[in-house]
């Protein structure tokens, strides 16, 4: 979990913040269903598409700093800081 599952880029500081929203909804699905298997898979779809679209971004800005467009990152690097600040 976190940035050892996620791995995104250092650029916005967002494997941290992806580490400790993973035990916490982790934490909560495990505590609302009977199993362990059934907590993972309820883990699993609600944090999917939210972590994919953070490391996609930050693989992106990564990308565009290596080609030295930094400019273009920065939009980017917005959206990727108004998704993490939403509630997971």
């Amino acid at each position: 979990m976190g940035d050892a599952a996620h791995a995104p880029a250092p650029q916005m500081a967002s494997g941290a913040a992806l580490a400790i929203e993973d035990g916490l909804v982790l934490a909560e699905e495990l505590g609302l269903r009977r199993s362990v298997g059934a907590g993972f898979e309820a883990f699993v779809r609600r944090r999917g598409q939210r972590c994919r679209t953070l490391v996609e971004t930050s693989v992106a800005i990564a990308g565009l700093e290596h080609v030295r467009r930094r400019r273009e990152a920065y939009p980017l690097t917005d959206a990727g800081h108004r998704l993490t600040a939403e509630p997971a």
